[in-house]
Order: C-alpha cells, then structure tokens, then sequence
C-alpha cells in the first residue's frame, strides 16, 4: 500500500473518535498531506504521535533520539488545545527527565515561544517543586555543546532558590538541595572564560544570589567566604571590559558583606567621567546599602554636580537610604533639579526618618524635616507637627504652621488656632490670620505683616 493510502486510512480511522476539538487538529494533518512528498519526516512524525495517543499504534516506533525528542513537541502540539491542557500535563508528567531536558531544548530552539512552550514552562515551574534533580541539571548546565538559550533557562530553573519562599525554606533547613554544590559549579562556569559569555553572564547574576543566601544562613566559614570574595575581586580587576561580567562582581561581594569592594565604589564614583552610568549607578546603590560613611559625602556631591538625570535620582534615592536627616538638606537645595517630582516622589519614602527628627526632637535636623513634610505632602505626619505649634524656636512655630496650613484639613487649622492662643510673634500672628480665614473662625488681634522672615532677634 502507498504512503498516501496508509495515510488516508489512518486519519480515517481517527475520525470515528469523538474528541471534543480532533477533527479541527485533523483538518490540519489533511492540509499537511498535500505537501507529503516535501515534507514526509514531519508528517510521519505527527501522525504516529497522534496513533500513540490514542491507542492505536500497537508497537513503539523505533526513532532515532533527535527524532524521538522532536516527536515530544509534535505530541504537545496535537494536545495542547485549551479544553486537552490537562491531558498536555499527565503527558509531561509521564516524561522521564531525560527527555524532559531533551523536550525543553527543542522549545529554546524556537525563534518565538509557542502555546506548547508556554506549556512546558510553566509545568517546568511545578514539576520537582522545590527539590529539583540537581546534579543532573547541573550537567546540562555545564555542557557547552547545548544552546545557549537552553542552558540559560536551567541556570534560571536552579536560581529560583533565591525567591523569598525558597530562602526561607534553606536558611530553615527544609529543602534537601545543596546549594553549596550549586554554587561551586556555577563559579567553576563563571571562572571559565572560554565559555559562552551570555552564560557566565547570567550565571554569575545568580551565583552572587546564592553566596548571599549561605552568607545570610551562616553556612560559609571563613575560608570560603574570603574564596568567594577573592574570585568577585579577581572578576573585578581581570574584566574590567565586560560591564555585565562587573556588576556580577559587584553584586557577589555585597551580597557576602565584604567591605574589599568599598574602594572600588569610591573610586567608580570619584570618577563619574570615565565611569559608564549603569556602574556609577550601581556603585551609588551599593555604596548606600552597604551604609558606607565615606561615600555618604561622595554621593551627596555627585548628585550635585551630575548632568545625568538617571544618576541624579539614584543619588537621591542612596541618600534616603541611610536614613540620615542630615541628607535632607543636601536634596532640598536641589529639589528642582531636572524634575521637581524626582526628589519629591522619593522623599515620600523618607516618612520614617522624618518622623523620628520629631519624635526625638533633633534640633539640628528639625528645621529640614519639616520642610521635607512640607515639600514631599507628607500628610501622615500632621499629628507630630501639632506638637511643636508651641515649640520654642520661632521659626519651627512658622514653619509648622505654613506647613499645616498647606497640608491640613480644617480640624487641622482649628487645632492650630486653639493652640497658638498665647503667641505674641509678630510674624506668626499675622499667618494666624490667615488659619483664621480658611478656618472661617474670627481671631481678633493686632495687624501684623503677613511675609516671614528669617530674623536673629526675633521672639521666641
């Protein structure tokens, strides 16, 4: 019998099952047949994946391993309709690992993900649940002779360690993987300089997640926290080209806390002019984790005098990270530098150390606090400004009350009002009139001048 006939038979004998979407899926083998001389591989392939499936194929076809790989694929295509995804499921689950490897390789070979890779990676994601057959993945991993889109997806898969639920779960004790030997093969992949540098790329990213990981659970001892940090270092002075290869490096050393890298911060930042701005960035960011004094001045000074908006605002953002009051200063004198929005959106995030320039009345910093409510609209804070309405310092009072006015709600004003009765500024006074106004409550006093001052005599 002819190919076509065995063909013809074949598709008919599927249509006297009734499976909800089939004979759309063999409208497609049929439209499939007029190519047969062209294309007879793919078209064999597809027609005993669809006999297996069914039952009707009573002896396993002998294929070759990259054909049999490439059979998985075509078995996902025919079942992964919307109303078959869970019978797509029991087939990936019926898959030993190997060709569950071999299966994701062929969807990494893809130009553009398909419904049937979208498939398989998100089974991927439940398919050992948090303890993965590492060794195995480990060598598909270390394999240069696989793609690289391939292996990037398993250094992917090992790195989900570092998702929050997972890092709890090591630092507890309760996951079986060794993410020591994880991490050894990955530095041992990073170390190795003829491999495809999109991978040591990627892998290094995660490697620096990992060493943060056993850094944080305790389990390096010294020595191999100092041969972690020595390799980032190594990485640092060695591939100074690599941009990527850099920020790794970066990253590992942060993520053990080791204070070799401070200098190299320091210096990135010192020279902005031949430092590319993702590396300025990043060095800012770190320097400010880290609570580097030393940078702490560094930063301030490179937010100044930058030209770069992208620079700007992380500087502004690495200075709140200190959490020093004595930052704000700095960032409201330039508040309106690029975008008025930059400094205001990110001192909104400064609420708690605003909050405790009051609380433990830190007078150095008090007069700057309260301008950071002022500019930033920290309405939330309106309760601790009530408390200095009285305070000593004149200009707090002022300044305490235009903040109120400009923030406050009418309860806000009134409160004011009934608080301030004992004042005796000039100044002050005559903003009170002003709360009296929007308060729509009639304060009788003396005239005063409505513009404030900054004044050395005035009373307090």
């Amino acid at each position: 019998m002819t190919l076509i006939g065995i063909l013809q038979i074949n598709t008919a004998n599927i249509r006297g099952y009734n499976y909800g979407g089939l004979m759309k899926s063999i409208n497609i083998v049929n439209l499939r047949i007029i190519s047969i001389i062209t294309k007879l591989s793919p078209i064999i392939s597809v027609v005993f994946s669809i006999l297996m499936l069914f039952g009707m194929a009573e002896s396993q076809t002998v294929l070759s391993e990259k054909s049999k790989y490439s059979n998985h694929m075509n078995t996902l295509t025919f079942l992964s309709d919307r109303e078959k995804t869970q019978r797509s499921n029991q087939y990936l689950e019926s898959l030993n690992d190997k060709d569950y490897f071999a299966l994701i390789n062929d969807i990494t070979m893809e130009k553009v993900i398909s419904k049937e890779g979208r498939l398989v990676v998100g089974h991927l994601r439940r398919r050992w649940a948090d303890n993965p057959p590492v060794d195995p993945i480990l060598q598909e991993i270390a394999n240069k002779q696989n793609n690289s889109d391939y292996r990037n997806i398993m250094v992917d898969y090992l790195a989900h360690f570092s998702k929050k639920k997972a890092r709890q779960e090591y630092v507890q004790k309760k996951t079986n993987v060794d993410i020591k030997k994880v991490a050894l093969k990955y530095k041992d992949i990073v170390a190795d300089k003829s491999d495809d540098v999109y991978i040591r790329e990627k892998t290094l990213i995660v490697l620096s997640k990992l060493t943060g990981i056993l850094w944080e659970s305790k389990a390096f001892n010294a020595k191999e926290m100092k041969s972690y940090g020595d390799f980032y270092l190594d990485l640092l002075n060695t591939e100074s080209a690599n941009v990527e290869i850099i920020s790794g490096a970066i990253k590992g050393l942060h993520s053990i806390n080791d204070e070799r890298l401070l200098p190299v911060m320091r210096a990135f930042m010192n020279n902005s002019n031949t430092t590319g701005v993702p590396l300025i960035r990043l060095a800012v960011i770190t320097s400010a984790m880290m609570k580097d004094p030393a940078s702490l001045t560094i930063i301030s000074r490179l937010m100044e005098v930058t030209d770069n908006k992208d620079v700007f605002r992380t500087c502004v953002y690495a200075l709140c990270l200190y959490k020093n009051p004595s930052t704000f200063k700095v960032i409201l004198r330039n508040r309106n530098k690029f975008d008025v929005n930059i400094a205001r959106s990110i001192l909104r995030g400064a609420r708690a150390t605003v909050e405790k320039v009051i609380v433990d009345s830190d007078r150095a910093n008090l007069r700057d606090a309260i301008d950071v409510i002022k500019f930033a609209e920290l309405k939330e804070t309106k309760k601790y400004l009530h408390t200095l309405v009285n305070d000593s310092d004149r200009n707090v009072r002022f300044a305490v009350i235009q903040t109120l006015m400009d923030l406050g709600e009418k309860e806000d004003l009134l409160s004011v009002l009934d608080a301030a009765r004992n004042e005796t500024d000039t100044e002050i006074l005559g903003l009170l009139r002003q709360v009296d106004t929007e308060s729509k409550r009639v304060l009788l006093q003396p005239e005063a001048s409505l513009e404030p001052t900054e004044r050395s005599g005035g009373a307090k």
